[in-house]
């Protein structure tokens, strides 16, 4: 299997064309020929395949230990900030599509919403990073080379 490194468009118009037979990326990209019943998901990282997929560090924050130190406030705040996003993820669905929608114009509502699912599904009700979700995180990128 060849693999190639595709713009999001650009996956969508080579699958279009043939050039591709299939693709892998975050969504929305990947979603888009789901959505219009031309391919099907064979595999899932937030439904657990592969196994090291979940728990998984998706989205990280990091700063400097001396950084927290000194301006404890910010980071403090940068991690409450985290935390009410992820609880009106997780309790208000249609108002976060309705924010979607108009973040994205150009992507279709069912695109918006199927995206939306698989994120809320990776997205744990409790945004704290394991060292597991590290070493798998780590693990997939060593493995991917």
């Amino acid at each position: 299997m060849r693999v190639t490194a595709l713009e999001g468009n650009a996956m969508w118009a080579a699958f279009q064309s043939k050039q591709i037979d299939g693709m892998s990326n975050s969504p929305p990209w990947p979603l888009k020929p789901v959505v219009d019943g031309l391919s099907v998901v064979i595999a899932s990282g937030p439904d657990g395949d592969p196994p090291n997929a979940i728990n998984f560090a998706y989205n990280v924050i990091l700063a400097k230990p001396e950084t927290c130190e000194k301006r404890r406030p910010i980071c403090v705040a940068m991690g409450a900030v985290v935390k009410e996003a992820v609880a009106y993820m997780h309790a208000h669905p249609a108002e976060v599509l309705a924010i979607l929608g108009k973040k994205f114009p150009n992507l279709e509502p069912k695109l918006i919403a199927a995206a939306y699912a698989e994120i809320l599904k990776s997205t744990p009700k409790v945004p704290v990073v394991t060292r597991e979700a590290l070493n798998n995180a780590d693990d997939f990128n060593v493995e991917a080379g």
